[in-house]
């Protein structure tokens, strides 16, 4: 069967859009939780800096993202696989809280880098 330019371009809108959305509710919702967590620690300057670098990660990861697709998707997946290292989640997998971590910071960047990618892919593929 011949993939039509018609539902080619109709799939790669659905996967790019969906993987925004899945990005973008996800960099919102560290932003929020970096700058409220800033502000209740009160632990000075210093940890203000590290939430506030850590929400500005996030936000140029879902820019790049956003305007470059296949740039943004290998950098969303490298940043969920450096957050596993960082903090360590195979060790902390059979605990409550390493799951819920596991399902706030490394699925949403993973699963929308992996839609990027692939979305890329069925773009640039060569049609049969």
């Amino acid at each position: 069967m011949v993939d039509t330019g018609e539902s080619r371009a109709v799939k790669a809108v659905r996967l790019r859009w969906i993987a925004r959305v899945i990005f973008i509710l996800w960099a919102l919702f560290w932003l929020y939780f970096n700058i409220g967590s800033g502000i209740v620690e009160h632990e000075g300057p210093e940890s203000m800096f590290w939430h506030l670098a850590v929400a500005a990660i996030i936000l140029v990861a879902a820019a790049v993202a956003w305007f470059f697709e296949d740039v943004g998707g290998i950098l969303l997946i490298l940043l969920a696989l450096a957050a596993c290292y960082v903090i360590r989640i195979p060790a902390q997998i059979a605990t409550p809280d390493g799951q819920l971590l596991l399902l706030t910071l490394v699925l949403p960047p993973l699963s929308a880098g992996v839609l990027l990618v692939v979305n890329h892919w069925v773009v640039r593929r060569p049609r049969a």
